[in-house]
């Protein structure tokens, strides 16, 4: 048997061969939808099998397989003999996907690899070790790329890594008897991950002595710890975290280990994380307006004001929204909210606090396990005191003497100035006037708090008229 031709078609995907004999078949994008690792032939039924690798020719709708002529011609040869290629379909761009990597075929690439026999498809597909009664070079590591992308700027409270494993070199069910097997965190790996182009091993993140093999001690889950390796891939925002197996001896059998990821008993990784909550739409109701001489700083007084701040937690617990006030006299003020609405503390502004002071405040959050904050509220000053006295008036045309002047439509200077009762702060920001009661029309006290205001006004009518004034200190 020197070739066997197998007809080869496919749809809207390019096939390609490299020299190791891996096939690869990508779409329009350049992503890997098909793939098989370079075929492999062997003497199934024999104690020591001997493997050779099988020659790849891409024609045009063919792919031909060339046996190795000098094993099958090999009296020593057990028959039947496997020519085995294995091709294995996987989603484009998928973040959770494993590759074998084996010394024995430095060049050869298993990514998603299923099972191509009975053997594999009883003692599972993935491996660590090296392999009892064959050569040394047929040494084994498996890798494992899990999707980690929704974990960013997550708290990771544990990660356990798990796989099912069916098959070890030793029979003994004593942990004590079994060499240990290793879980690494790795560098990424990809369709073209192969032995000689194996990521970094970047740290051993835990070790386990592991007992399950079929016929002996029942074959079961084996869970190793993983959390540094998502820590690290929550904290880089990273969108996969790989894991590899390997034998913590590596010279000797011992180590020899077999383990599904097929038949829809997968590698599992379990998380445990939380997302810190955050805090938004911190602020006075009803909101506060600074005045045009207070530097951006309001002032408040003689009012009740609603401190609020929504907790919000990504995961839908229950939160905690905790109120800090800085002023004599006042304590902390916790509130228990659903993640989500809006927290609110009250602060009555009155004589209990002193003219001139700065009230500071903030708030923080927490869902029991993971805090934020505090994040500062607006601050403002208090002032108690209104103007005792209206303020004085004064025109040079129009004058409050009962008597008839100017008339409609001619216009005079109107001056507005403090009217200070003894020992009154002058802090008054501004002035409202009309024809109407209540005024509404406002303007600035000139150069500063205190200072005066001119503005030009006409009589609405004939007869006698009323102009209507208010000075509005600091806090309105």
């Amino acid at each position: 048997m020197a070739r066997i031709r197998l007809g080869l078609s496919t749809s809207g995907l390019r096939v390609a061969a490299d020299r190791a004999g891996n096939v690869t078949a990508v779409d329009a994008t350049g992503s890997v939808v098909f793939q098989s690792p370079a075929p492999l032939m062997w003497d199934s039924t024999a104690e020591s099998p001997v493997e050779r690798p099988v020659g790849v020719v891409l024609g045009s709708g063919s792919l031909t397989l060339v046996p190795d002529q000098a094993m099958l011609r090999d009296p020593a040869t057990r028959f039947p003999v496997v020519i085995d290629p294995t091709f294995s379909h996987y989603t484009p761009n998928a973040r959770s996907s494993w590759a074998l990597v084996r010394r024995s075929h430095p060049s050869g690439k298993h990514w998603n690899l299923q099972p191509r026999d009975e053997d594999e498809r009883l003692a599972g597909v993935a491996r660590v070790g090296h392999a009892p009664g064959w050569p040394g070079e047929y040494l084994d590591r498996s890798l494992f790329a899990f999707d980690t992308q929704r974990l960013a700027g997550t708290e990771i409270q544990s990660a356990t890594f798990r796989i099912w494993q069916v098959w070890k070199y030793s029979n003994s069910c004593t942990a004590a008897d079994v060499d240990p097997m290793q879980l690494w965190h790795t560098g990424g790996i990809n369709g073209n991950t192969t032995w000689n182009q194996q990521p970094a091993w970047l740290s051993n993140l835990a070790q386990v002595r592991s007992v399950p093999k079929a016929g002996y001690c029942a074959p079961d889950w084996v869970g190793m710890d993983a959390r540094a390796a998502v820590v690290q891939s929550a904290q880089n925002a990273a969108p996969t975290v790989v894991l590899g197996l390997r034998a913590g001896d590596e010279a000797g059998d011992s180590g020899w280990k077999r383990f599904y990821v097929q038949n829809g008993t997968y590698p599992m990784l379990s998380i445990t994380y939380n997302h810190r909550p955050t805090i938004s739409g911190v602020g006075i109701e009803p909101r506060l307006t600074a005045c045009t001489w207070c530097g951006g700083v309001p002032w408040v007084g003689n009012s009740t004001l609603n401190l609020v701040g929504t907790v919000n937690d990504q995961d839908g617990g229950q939160v905690t929204a905790t109120f800090r006030i800085r002023r004599p006299g006042q304590s902390t003020v916790s509130q228990n909210r659903t993640a989500g609405h809006k927290a609110a503390t009250p602060l009555a502004v009155n004589s209990s606090i002193a003219d001139g002071t700065t009230v500071t405040w903030d708030v923080a959050g927490s869902d029991g396990d993971l805090g934020v904050g505090p994040v500062s509220g607006p601050s403002f000053r208090v002032d108690n005191t209104r103007p005792v006295n209206g303020p004085r008036v004064a025109s040079a045309l129009y004058k409050s003497d009962n008597r008839w002047h100017g008339g409609i439509g001619v216009t005079s200077a109107f001056t507005f100035a403090p009217s200070l009762a003894t020992g009154e702060t002058n802090d008054i920001d501004h002035y409202t006037y009309g024809w109407q009661d209540p005024p509404v029309t406002k303007v600035a006290a000139a150069g500063g708090l205190g200072g005066t205001a001119s503005v030009e006004l006409a009589p609405p009518g004939d007869g006698p008229q009323n102009v209507f004034e208010i000075l509005v200190g600091v806090a309105g």
